[in-house]
């Protein structure tokens, strides 16, 4: 991550080329459509309905707010590379190590 980082900081127009791609995935799933980087990923947004809660310091009970979330979804093609890799490093190294890439990240959108 440190090699990307100076990468990019050493060149400042792909810096600005991925802070505007960024900019437009946000203000995209802000506004309620999915995005999907083919070969890649998928964000794809999700209303949650209002729920019952319970407040943990008094117990009491009250209602949560309605509130979309972001789901990501890893594309085909990339979940098949990382296990390739997984498995390639796991036969070439006495040192055994699990790469777990669940299916789903969920991050709230507020």
């Amino acid at each position: 991550m440190k090699k990307f980082q100076k990468n990019l900081s050493s060149h400042p127009r792909s810096k600005n080329t991925i802070e505007q791609l960024l900019e437009i995935v946000k203000t995209t799933l802000a506004s309620g459509e999915d995005v999907m980087i083919s070969g890649f990923r998928k964000f794809q947004v999700n209303e949650k309905a209002p729920r019952k809660g319970r407040n943990p310091a008094t117990r009491g009970e009250m209602m949560l707010d309605g509130r979309r979330t972001v789901t990501f979804k890893c594309a085909g093609v990339l979940r098949d590379r990382i296990n390739e890799e997984e498995y390639n490093a796991q036969t070439n190294s006495t040192r055994q190590r699990s790469i777990h890439f669940p299916g789903n990240h969920k991050n709230a959108l507020r």
